[in-house]
C-alpha cells in the first residue's frame, strides 16, 4: 500500500497555505496603502527574478556535472547468459494507439531477449475498439498477452499498470509507450546491471531520446530539451545520489521491491516522476542506465500543449505531495535530495509560471511605462532586475545550445536564440495545466498525445 503521506489524494498541506499567504502579503500591504504600488512591484520582481536565475543556474550546474559524468567510460557489465538471465515482464499500456500499433509490435518483437523468459502484456481498456480492432490483424507470438482492463476512474496509465502488475510474472519488469523505439538488447543490459548492483538499486532509468528532430523547430527544441534531462540532469542527479523523477518509460524494476512500494499512484499524472521520489524516501536508489530509447517529438503545436499540461499538472501533484512535510522529506533524503526535488519538479514549473508576470510587471514599472512611480534611485534597480532575467534566459539558451550542439552548430545557435518562444509556449502549458488541477473535474484528466503523426 501507498504511504498515505504520499498519495495524490491530499496535495495541500498547512505549510503549503502558508507559503500562499505569506506570498501575499506585499499584495495586500500594497491595497492596505503601506507600500507604493512602485514599491510592491519591484519586490515581487526581485523575487520572481531570483527564482529564474537561481533555478537556471542550479540547472547549469547540474547539466555539467551530468556531461561531465557521461564522458567518463562507464565500468563494462558482463553480459549475462541465457541461462543466467532472469525472468523479465513488459508492459505496454495503450489507448487509441492503432496507428502506431503495427511499428511497436515490430519493436517488441525485436527485443534481444529469449522469448521463453519475456513477458510481454498488451493493456487495453475493455472500451478502446479501435486498438482492440488492431490488435485482432496480427498473429501475436506466445509470450506477448493482450490484457483487457475495465474503464473505470481514475483513467490513467498508473491505473492501468497497477492492474497489469497482478498479472506479472517477472522478476524483472519495465514499461514502454506505445511510440518507443527501445534498443534491442536493452533488457540484456538492465538485467546485468541488475546482477551487478546492491539490492538497494531498485529501479535504472534508461535514456529517452527524440528520434525527430528534424522535423520543424518545435520538434528541436523539445529533443534538445529532452537531451539536457536526460543526457545531463539525470546522470548528475545520478552522480550525486539524489532522487531521480523518473521518465514516462524505459524505467526497469525489481518487481518485488516495485510491489512494496505499492506500485503507481493511479492518481497522479506522472506517476514515474512520483515513484522515482518514493523510492528515495524508502532509503532505496534509482540508478541511470546505459542504454537508450527513442520517441516521438511531438512536432504539432496543440499536440505538444496537451502533452505538456498533463506534464505540469503531474509534476505540481508530485512536488505539493512530497513537500506536505517538509521536515520528514529533509530527514529522509537529506539536504542535498531535499534541494533536488524542489529544484528538478518545483523549480520548472515556478519559472515558466512566473516568467510572463516578471516580464509583464517590468514593462509597467520600466521608466517610460504608463503606470511607472519610479524615482531616480528606482531606476538603477530596475535595469538590474532586468539585467538579471536576461541573464536567466541567457543561461537557459546555454544550456539548450550545448546538448543540441552534437546536432550542429547552426541549429545549436538557432535554439538558443529562439528560447523566449519556446519558453512562452511553456508558460501557456503551465497556466493550462495549473488551471485543470484546480478544477475537480478535470484534476485527474489524462490528456491523450497522438502518435504517429511524423513517419519515420
Amino acid at each position: 500500500m501507498l504511504r498515505s503521506d504520499t498519495t495524490r489524494r491530499r496535495t495541500v498541506s498547512t505549510a503549503t497555505v502558508a507559503a500562499c499567504g505569506l506570498l501575499s502579503t506585499p499584495p495586500i500591504a500594497s491595497w492596505m496603502g503601506w507600500w507604493s504600488t512602485a514599491a510592491v512591484a519591484m519586490t515581487a520582481i526581485a523575487i520572481m527574478v531570483a527564482v529564474q536565475l537561481g533555478t537556471a543556474l542550479l540547472h547549469l550546474v547540474l547539466a555539467l556535472t551530468g556531461l561531465r559524468t557521461t564522458r567518463r567510460p562507464e565500468n563494462a557489465r558482463t553480459p549475462l547468459s541465457d541461462e543466467e538471465l532472469p525472468h523479465y515482464s513488459v508492459l505496454v499500456p495503450l489507448y487509441r494507439e492503432a496507428e502506431v500499433l503495427p511499428r511497436l509490435l515490430d519493436e517488441l518483437i525485436g527485443l534481444d531477449y529469449p522469448t521463453a523468459l519475456l513477458q510481454i502484456l498488451v493493456i487495453v481498456e475493455a472500451g478502446d475498439d479501435e486498438t482492440r480492432t488492431e490488435l485482432a490483424k496480427h498473429a501475436l507470438p506466445d509470450h506477448i498477452e493482450v490484457l483487457l482492463i475495465e474503464q473505470t476512474m481514475p483513467r490513467t496509465k498508473a491505473k492501468a499498470c497497477n492492474l497489469a502488475l497482478r498479472h506479472v510474472r517477472g522478476e524483472l519488469c519495465t514499461i514502454y509507450d506505445a511510440e518507443d523505439r527501445p534498443d534491442p538488447g536493452q533488457l540484456r543490459t538492465a538485467a546485468a546491471m541488475f546482477h551487478a548492483s546492491p539490492e538497494h538499486v531498485v529501479c535504472l532509468q534508461a535514456r529517452l531520446r527524440h528520434w525527430n528532430p528534424n522535423t520543424n523547430w518545435l520538434a528541436a527544441s523539445m529533443s534538445a530539451e529532452y537531451a539536457l534531462r536526460y543526457g545531463a540532469i539525470l546522470p548528475a542527479l545520478n552522480a550525486l545520489s539524489w532522487p531521480i523523477p523518473l521518465g514516462g518509460n524505459s524505467n526497469h524494476f525489481r518487481t518485488p521491491a516495485l510491489c512494496r512500494l505499492g506500485a503507481w499512484d493511479p492518481h497522479n499524472l506522472t506517476e514515474d516522476a512520483d515513484l522515482g521520489i518514493r523510492i528515495a524516501r524508502h532509503g532505496w536508489t534509482v540508478r541511470t542506465l546505459d542504454s537508450t530509447t527513442d520517441e516521438e517529438a511531438n512536432a504539432k503545436v496543440g499536440n505538444w500543449l496537451r502533452q505538456r499540461s498533463r506534464w505540469v499538472k503531474g509534476h505540481t501533484q508530485t512536488w505539493l505531495v512530497h513537500t506536505r512535510n517538509p521536515l520528514g522529506l529533509l530527514r529522509e533524503l537529506g539536504p542535498g535530495g531535499f534541494a533536488a526535488v524542489h529544484l528538478v519538479l518545483g523549480g520548472p514549473v515556478l519559472c515558466a509560471l512566473i516568467s510572463p508576470l516578471c516580464v509583464a510587471l517590468l514593462l509597467c514599472v520600466s521608466p517610460l511605462g504608463p503606470a511607472s512611480e519610479l524615482g531616480t534611485s528606482w531606476i538603477v534597480e530596475y535595469h538590474q532586475l532586468a539585467a538579471l532575467l536576461t541573464t536567466g534566459y541567457l543561461v537557459n539558451a546555454a544550456q539548450l545550445a550545448i546538448t543540441a550542439a552534437p546536432q550542429g552548430r547552426l541549429r545549436a545557435a538557432l535554439l538558443a536564440l529562439t528560447v523566449p518562444a519556446y519558453w512562452t509556449l511553456l508558460s501557456i502549458a503551465t497556466y493550462k495545466g495549473l488551471l485543470q488541477l484546480l478544477r475537480p473535474g478535470t484534476r485527474y484528466y489524462w490528456e491523450r498525445t497522438r502518435h504517429g503523426l511524423v513517419r519515420g
